[in-house]
């Protein structure tokens, strides 16, 4: 699930793709944004559907961005459920989220730091929403596997 808001835009990143299953919508599809000039500069990786323009005998004409990259038929049902799950995070109340979010790792930091069975992995000012670490004397999976029945 997503843990900040991003402005695609402020990044100035070449590309920035994005899971759907990331963002509670369906698995198998995403998004790509990617600057223009780029965008235009790349072939197609597949052909088909409404991506070619013209095709003549000196060549083919791809069709304007963004249908130059979407050959074939579209996954129009999760594209739907993608677009759903993008409308409910828009409606969250980020603010709460992320003071619940910092309120949890606050104390999962005090937790872990206060345990001489523990050994906390990486710096815990520079978690974001997941913890690495080891319990002295016992193996990783079982760790695993009991934790997994909390």
């Amino acid at each position: 699930a997503p843990h900040m808001l991003v402005n695609v835009k402020n990044l100035q990143a070449d590309f920035y793709a994005v899971s759907a299953h990331k963002c509670c919508g369906p698995t198998g599809i995403g998004a790509l944004f990617g600057r223009r000039e780029l965008l235009e500069r790349l072939p197609p990786w597949q052909g088909g559907g409404d991506m070619i323009d013209r095709v003549s005998f000196s060549g083919t004409t791809y069709n304007e961005l963004p249908w130059k990259f979407e050959a074939g038929t579209p996954n129009i049902a999760d594209t739907i459920g993608f677009s759903a799950a993008l409308r409910y995070l828009e409606s969250i109340d980020f603010a709460a989220a992320i003071a619940h979010e910092n309120k949890v790792h606050e104390y999962l930091i005090d937790s872990m730091l206060n345990r001489n069975t523990v050994d906390v992995l990486g710096n815990p000012e520079q978690w974001v929403s997941v913890c690495s670490f080891n319990v002295k004397g016992s193996h990783p999976t079982d760790v695993g596997t009991l934790l997994d029945q909390l």
